[in-house]
């Protein structure tokens, strides 16, 4: 039996990352979000972002992303240890 595969539409992911509809088409412009063209409708993997989402990103790499959408995040703000929110249970 098949795996049957999630396609987004730039709308649904934007929804899903909780970004806007315009960041999410300027990452699929830049190529950071790989998508594809289903019926005249552009679509992205929902696999293919979880995976985005899981990958270890390099601090240098967020810097990038964001001066790249021209988003107004201050790295620090970003959780580097994602144990650092959990408290230790000794």
């Amino acid at each position: 039996m098949g795996r049957i595969e999630a396609y987004l539409s730039p709308r649904e992911l934007a929804r899903y990352l909780g970004l806007t509809v315009e960041d999410v088409n300027n990452l699929i412009e830049l190529g950071e979000i790989d998508s594809l063209e289903l019926n005249g409708s552009t679509k992205v993997r929902k696999t293919e972002i979880d995976r985005w989402l899981d990958e270890e990103v390099e601090l240098g790499d967020l810097e990038d992303l964001v001066k790249k959408l021209n988003l107004d995040v201050d790295p620090s703000d970003v959780v580097e240890d994602e144990y650092q929110d959990v408290e230790d249970p000794n």
